[in-house]
């Protein structure tokens, strides 16, 4: 990673690095040829100085990988029209959830459309026809092993029990105590060990640095529930992989939204979409790892 690749052949295969470095991905990573619908997404890891390649739909079979170069291009892509297609014409299922549509100018403003639930009684159940947006249904309850869905988090074995509190302690204090875990215990007790979860590998990329005075082993991965049981037979089955909480859901009923949560909603879908027009101005490509961290960033929750 450096500068030597500027003005070279390479320049048209780097990464630029947010301080001005440019980056050269090995292996497959600077094969990716761009579309302007891309299957993959990336992150730069400043704190690995890698880049994380991620599909953002499912991938049938034969189909090539692509990745969004971004606005400035040294070439003219392939089988692009120089007429924009309109929002009926492009794939809905363009993996960015039809989003890729937006602001197809670089120059293009967001709207600035006001907020209808920002006026009244903040706490008002809004009806569910008048709601921003469209409820998610959940898939089928896992119940079955192939179907629980997991997702990939750090663990430490505590070998004194006398280490527990302190540990538990210092997983609050290193604000690792993040809320994507809550439905799982921290502390899984097998035979004489108990085994702490500190946190996903998306909230800490890489090893967690445990207290030194207590000598413990280094840390580790598992797989672990990405969600709370909702039926005895998936709390059976998730519990295999971790401890998991058992919250069966309350039949017929939908979460009530009032208009203070319908406001909070409408302003954080304009952030991250202006976020998204400010990074496509600058030939980047917002993923939602940001946007997430952007939200939690600059909303009062």
């Amino acid at each position: 990673m450096g500068h030597s690749g500027r003005f070279t052949v390479l320049d048209d295969y780097t990464f630029k690095w947010a301080d001005g470095r440019m980056a050269l991905a090995l292996g497959l990573g600077s094969l990716f040829n761009h579309s302007e619908q891309p299957n993959v997404s990336y992150v730069l890891d400043r704190s690995t100085e890698s880049i994380r390649y991620t599909t953002v739909r499912d991938i049938a079979p034969d189909e090539e990988l692509c990745i969004f170069y971004g606005h400035n291009l040294w070439f003219e892509p392939a089988g692009v029209s120089e007429k924009a297609a309109s929002p009926s014409e492009l794939d809905a299922e363009d993996g960015w959830g039809g989003l890729s549509a937006v602001g197809e100018s670089a120059d293009s403003v967001p709207s600035q459309e006001e907020s209808p639930f920002e006026k009244g009684d903040p706490d008002e159940v809004i009806p569910e026809e008048e709601l921003p947006f469209t409820r998610f249904k959940l898939p089928p309850e896992e119940e079955d092993l192939d179907s629980i869905r997991t997702v990939e988090a750090w663990v430490v074995d505590i070998p004194d029990p006398r280490h527990i509190t302190t540990m538990l302690k210092w997983l609050k204090q290193a604000g690792l105590e993040t809320p994507d875990l809550g439905h799982l215990k921290r502390i899984r007790k097998t035979n004489e060990t108990a085994t702490l979860l500190i946190a996903t590998l998306a909230v800490s990329p890489t090893s967690p640095f445990t207290p030194v005075d207590l000598d413990l082993p280094p840390p580790y991965t598992v797989l672990v529930p990405s969600a709370p049981a909702l039926t005895p037979i998936s709390l059976k089955l998730k519990s295999t992989f971790w401890p998991t909480l058992f919250t069966p859901p309350r039949k017929g009923e939908a979460e009530e939204w009032t208009r203070g949560q319908a406001h909070w909603a409408w302003q954080a879908m304009k952030t991250v979409i202006a976020a998204a027009h400010d990074a496509r101005s600058r030939g980047e490509v917002i993923v939602i790892q940001s946007a997430i961290h952007l939200l939690l960033d600059s909303l009062e929750l």
